[in-house]
């Protein structure tokens, strides 16, 4: 029997003892039937709370996972108020739409004023004419038919692009550097200083509609996030100019 299986059982015996204790006095009576009765009913409440509340909490505390939530739109408030504050910002995302669109580009205000103030700022974003981008625009299509055409989408994602690029331009060192990536998107990483806001592309839900985690730097999680962004950012360019994309070449009409 290991350490911690031996101190379970004496932490048991333990409880059992003392509550049977307490209820002799109260009954004024000792008997080994209520031994093994409270003996039995602490036992098994310890092992319930143990496996209901205690051994997650401390999964959750050694994984530092700071919070859990349903979507985007329910750790956005805790987001926003960390980069106000941030000088480290790296974000990993499909589409700029999060960042350019989000409140009337409340976000992109934000990542500018901290650029101003001396932050460092790294965005990686698809590459809007890659094959995982036509193929995730696919996924999404199969949720709401029509809703996008493949061209409007790569048009809009462009778009978004050159809204960020133009605002890096205006400031004095150019200080949000901006990369596309080229690889299956599995993964919507926000690293802030300390914190990680992770969350996972599901081929029937979008980006921001996933259950995100809030991971606190220390742990493995946080570490292999963070290896994630910086392997993807080494691999690839920072992009400079984004000029205004051609539309896609289709198939002639049959005569």
């Amino acid at each position: 029997m290991n350490w911690h299986r031996a101190r379970e059982l004496f932490i048991v015996i333990a409880l059992g003892l003392v509550s049977n204790f307490i209820a002799a006095a109260v009954l004024r009576r000792f008997s080994p039937y209520l031994i093994m009765l409270a003996c039995a009913g602490v036992t098994a409440l310890y092992y319930l709370l143990a496996t209901v509340i205690w051994k997650p909490l401390s999964i959750a505390n050694h994984a530092r996972i700071k919070g859990w939530y349903k979507s985007y739109n329910d750790a956005k408030p805790i987001v926003k108020k960390a980069l106000s504050a941030a000088s480290s910002i790296r974000m990993m995302t499909i589409a700029s739409s999060a960042i350019t669109s989000d409140e009337r580009g409340e976000v992109l205000d934000i990542l500018e004023g901290r650029a101003r103030d001396g932050a460092g700022i790294k965005i990686l974003i698809l590459n809007p004419d890659s094959k995982w981008a036509a193929d995730r625009l696919s996924e999404l299509d199969s949720l709401k038919p029509g809703r996008f055409t493949p061209e409007s989408a790569r048009q809009k994602k462009f778009a978004n692009l050159q809204t960020i690029i133009a605002r890096n331009r205006a400031l004095p060192s150019n200080k949000i550097k901006v990369r596309l990536y080229d690889a299956r998107p599995i993964w919507r990483i926000y690293i802030i200083d300390d914190i990680a806001l992770v969350s996972s592309y599901l081929s029937r839900k979008k980006g921001p509609e996933s259950e995100h985690l809030i991971l606190a730097r220390g742990s493995d999680l946080f570490s292999t996030f963070e290896r994630v962004f910086d392997t993807l950012w080494d691999s690839v360019e920072t992009v400079e100019v984004v000029t205004t994309p051609e539309p896609a070449e289709s198939e002639p009409p049959r005569s």
